[in-house]
């Protein structure tokens, strides 16, 4: 992984070892995936990538499948351009929900 251009999927990396949501990590391309499976590990519920191809990745964000909302999906199966931060947000809940869909549950829609 080309530590140097993707920092953001290291500060997720870090955020999910902190809050002990057990993660997958995986080099692919010239970067780095995140995969994060349902508790008993039989299925992945949502991933993050950032490496030369992903949606972000030239402005150091990441693209995410999985953990997106029911309006998010209607358009596209991805979200790309979300930080470290908010791809935490939307992954600790849907592993602490054990679901694929994010609510957000500050948003009113």
């Amino acid at each position: 992984m080309t530590i140097n251009k993707y920092k953001e999927i290291l500060k997720l990396k870090v955020m999910l070892d902190e809050a002990g949501i057990p993660f997958i990590c995986k080099n692919i391309y010239d970067g780095c995936q995140i995969v994060i499976q349902n508790k008993n590990n039989s299925q992945t519920l949502c991933d993050a990538v950032e490496h030369s191809y992903s949606y972000g990745s030239e402005v150091d964000r990441l693209e995410i499948q999985g953990a997106i909302t029911l309006e998010e999906s209607k358009s596209d199966s991805v979200e790309g351009y979300l930080t470290a931060e908010e791809v935490f947000k939307r992954f600790k809940f849907c592993y602490d929900n054990n679901v694929f869909i994010y609510l957000d549950k500050e948003v009113k829609k």
